[in-house]
């Protein structure tokens, strides 16, 4: 196989380099209103899906979803062990088969627990993939004619 150099010879690089730019910027903004689009970002309360933020940065743009539990929805976790710190109860129901029993508020833990395999949402690699096919339209459409 032969070695050289490959040399492009592009008059308005760093216009055509802003312009891949915001192509992406864009690709971003729909992946990141795909993902929160119902069946894709999981919603029990809506704090995972009102945490989700776009960013468009001078490369690119960031996505990103800024809760505690953020990651093991998208990509789950193995099984392990986690440690519980001491924390209070609230008085509350506990329903048993006959009847409802009210639990006292008490002191709880330390105590540790194992925990999963928790398989992941995958909600925004999911939305990834929705749009791949349409990644070359929109590059292409924001890009135009190279010189």
């Amino acid at each position: 196989m032969a070695k050289g150099k490959v040399k492009f010879d592009i008059k308005n690089h760093k216009e055509v380099a802003a312009k891949i730019i915001k192509g992406w910027q864009q690709i971003g903004d729909d992946i990141f209103d795909l993902s929160q689009q119902e069946g894709y970002v999981p919603v029990d309360e809506g704090t995972l899906k009102a945490s989700g933020t776009k960013e468009n940065i001078s490369k690119g743009l960031i996505i990103r979803y800024r809760t505690s539990y953020a990651a093991v929805q998208e990509f789950g976790t193995d099984r392990h062990e986690e440690a519980v710190p001491q924390h209070h109860v609230k008085r509350h129901k506990r329903k048993t088969l006959v009847h409802k029993k009210y639990v006292r508020a008490h002191e709880r833990g330390p105590f540790r627990r194992t925990v999963g395999p928790r398989e992941g949402k995958h909600f925004l690699g999911r939305a990834y993939e929705t749009f791949k096919p349409r990644l070359n339209k929109v590059l292409v459409k924001y890009i135009g004619d190279v010189t």
